[in-house]
């Protein structure tokens, strides 16, 4: 059996691979059961497949996770030092979700 998770961050970092890098390497075995995020700007992709026909200009990760430990990611994202970031914002949808829900973790202008 499974319990899927589907995650969306979607970002504004200084240095975007470096930020997903920390995010990826930050999740343990209990918090995430093997998942990672990808960015949409992975080369394994086509370019610039998910903005259509233009790139897109901001750091968007999704992943699908298997018994996600949501509590322990949305700790883990509020700590990421924010000096890395402009915006982070997270979409989150379980299996047994009717709609996603959309947290901000930090908006741009804060500090």
């Amino acid at each position: 059996m499974s319990y899927v998770t589907n995650v969306i961050l979607i970002y504004d970092a200084d240095d975007e691979d470096q930020f997903l890098a920390n995010i990826n390497a930050g999740m343990d075995a209990e918090m995430s059961h093997g998942g990672a995020f990808a960015s949409v700007d992975d080369p394994r992709l086509p370019f610039a497949w998910y903005g259509g026909t233009k790139a897109l200009e901001i750091g968007v990760a999704i992943a699908a996770f298997n018994y996600l430990n949501e509590e322990r990611l949305l700790a883990m994202l509020r700590a990421v030092p924010m000096r890395m970031l402009e915006s982070l914002h997270v979409v989150i949808q379980s299996e047994n979700d009717d709609n996603p829900r959309f947290i901000a973790i930090k908006k741009s202008g804060e500090g």
